[in-house]
């Protein structure tokens, strides 16, 4: 089973929230108020985590193709998590968006590998 599972559902109207969640230690990061935006001319959800240790957090969650979605997890310059093929599901009895990834990426080593 992947390490991470990401998830988002629609809170109210326009607005979204999300959650980060280690399936090893059971942590989540929390994103409870996103909201709905264009951004380079393509819609998206984003929001900040209002996790009170975990401040630097960013979800954003775009649509990749009929049905499929991509959430990405960010920590301002130091870590990513791609969730690269979400879909739609239920979760805890609404619909929502959710995926799976095994792996962190560390920022500044993806920067070294492109220079």
């Amino acid at each position: 089973m992947p390490r991470y599972q990401a998830a988002l559902t629609r809170n109210q109207a326009g607005r979204y929230q999300g959650t980060v969640t280690d399936q090893r230690t059971g942590n989540q990061i929390e994103f409870p108020d996103c909201s709905k935006e264009r951004k380079a001319g393509r819609w998206i959800v984003s929001g900040k985590s209002t996790t009170p240790c975990l401040p630097e957090w960013f979800l954003e969650m775009r649509k990749v193709d009929d049905g499929l979605f991509e959430i990405t997890a960010t920590e301002d310059r130091n870590f990513l998590i791609r969730f690269p093929e979400c879909e739609q599901d239920e979760i805890d009895g609404q619909r929502g968006i959710i995926g799976w990834a095994d792996d962190v990426e560390l920022i500044a080593a993806r920067k070294e590998r492109a220079a």
